[in-house]
């Protein structure tokens, strides 16, 4: 046999693991989803900007279903984009919000005009529950991605975002407390602006529980679409 022909000593590695070990997601598949967590981050970077319109300067129907609209395209355009290739609870969950927010999210205007409507408020209340399903399960979405793939760094991230997440309800208490503070109880002098004092304090309520745990959820994307572009070239 000549040298030419001989085997090498050892077969070359392969780059990445194969597709039944990703968890049969293909490199098409994982650009498609770093594509999908781009549109997802762009439509949870709107949602914050849409709960302020709906709440102090949007009240005609035509407009509230509008911006609604708009802003959840990209939404749903990403959760098509990051379809899993198999079954998948916190995908399941993560939509199932989402269709549960794009449908309440236009009664946040009616609340705002009424609070003092039963349906209004219930309405609030289920659409913050909703919500916070739809982000809890986008961070578990990506931990299951990232362990299928193998990608421990971008595992390590999803978690310590899901952490940060638990730890916002009590950020969101001192800065109520610090408003309430600022309105009333604090040295002559140090009061609160006299655009935010004139709106209700439940109302301050919602845009500080509903800001903070998108923008931990906005970096989150963003860290797992770089993420998955550089799986989908390295595969």
């Amino acid at each position: 046999m000549s040298p030419a022909a001989l085997p090498p000593p050892f077969p070359a590695a392969p780059r990445t693991a194969p597709a039944a070990s990703r968890g049969g997601w293909t490199p098409q598949g994982l650009q498609w989803a770093g594509r999908g967590y781009l549109a997802l981050a762009g439509g949870i970077l709107l949602l914050p900007i849409l709960y302020f319109v709906l709440i102090f300067t949007v009240h005609r129907l035509f407009q509230i279903l509008l911006f609604t609209a708009c802003t959840f395209v990209p939404v749903f355009h990403g959760l098509n984009a990051i379809r899993p290739p198999g079954p998948s609870r916190s995908y399941g969950a993560a939509a199932g919000a989402a269709l549960c927010l794009a449908f309440l999210t236009p009664f946040l205007a009616f609340w705002a005009a009424h609070p003092g409507v039963g349906v209004f408020t219930a309405n609030a209340a289920g659409h913050g529950l909703a919500g916070a399903v739809f982000l809890v399960s986008l961070h578990l979405f990506v931990r299951r991605q990232s362990t299928d793939t193998g990608d421990a760094a971008m595992r390590i991230e999803a978690t310590s975002c899901l952490c940060l997440m638990a730890l916002l309800p009590l950020l969101t208490g001192l800065c109520l407390g610090f408003l309430i503070w600022r309105g009333g109880a604090g040295p002559a002098g140090m009061t609160i602006h006299p655009a935010l004092a004139s709106v209700p304090f439940t109302m301050q309520a919602v845009l500080l529980f509903a800001s903070l745990p998108y923008f931990v959820t906005l970096l989150m994307l963003l860290q797992a679409s770089n993420h998955a572009f550089r799986q989908a070239l390295e595969a």
